[in-house]
């Protein structure tokens, strides 16, 4: 009688919400260390790998899109995890998800150093040597220079033929990984005036590691 008098006695609701907390504290533990693993694998520029564990659902976002996923099960919109949070309440048709958000490292910035006088500016790829630029890490590359670096600028005429020659001269201005990109990825070059021909040379010099890409510009 007394064993059943007690099983009967209702939990007080601070106990749940002690349990409930505890249960939740150990599973983002879980999780983060999960999650982990995936961070680093896609900082050190390696391919997604997503647990084997099926405990646990990975979404990979990039620019508003999504670029890589670990189940089909419940596939949140870019929308519903753009703004900035830790963990977030996601409401769906087929039920509510717990969502947790890490960030990646910012995107790196390389600056064409094509003027002697730029030699001072530090390369992504001499203070990183390991890094590889991926969807999760990009790399954003100035070509003709970034503006808080006046002298890195190609902006007159004279700027644009000392550019082409030292371009042409020396190959290795251009790192292995940009000048891939030139030779074998399609762009979308916005407010330039390609019949002054400037650009055109340019642009086959940076692409002359893939002929096919060069000769159709």
């Amino acid at each position: 009688m007394v064993a059943v008098y007690y099983a009967g006695q209702p939990v007080p609701p601070q106990r749940i919400a002690l349990d409930v907390s505890k249960n939740l504290e150990h599973e983002l533990q879980r999780l983060d260390e999960q999650a982990a693993l995936i961070l680093s694998n896609l900082e050190d520029g390696k391919r997604w790998t997503p647990p084997m564990s099926r405990a646990y659902s990975f979404f990979l976002f990039g620019s508003s899109r999504l670029i890589e996923w670990s189940s089909n099960d419940f596939v949140p919109t870019a929308a519903s995890v753009a703004e900035t949070f830790s963990l977030k309440l996601l409401k769906a048709g087929n039920g509510n998800y717990l969502a947790k958000k890490w960030k990646l490292k910012d995107a790196r910035r390389e600056i064409c150093r094509w003027q002697d006088i730029l030699q001072h500016v530090e390369s992504i790829f001499e203070k990183e040597p390991g890094y590889r630029p991926t969807p999760a890490n990009p790399l954003v590359f100035h070509l003709h220079g970034a503006l808080d670096v006046s002298e890195s600028l190609v902006l007159t005429e004279d700027d644009y033929l000392t550019f082409l020659a030292n371009m042409a001269a020396k190959p290795n201005l251009l790192p292995e990984v940009v000048q891939q990109a030139f030779a074998a990825t399609s762009f979308l070059f916005i407010a330039i005036v390609w019949a002054t021909g400037i650009f055109a040379s340019s642009f086959r010099l940076c692409a002359r590691g893939n002929n096919s890409a060069a000769s159709s510009c």
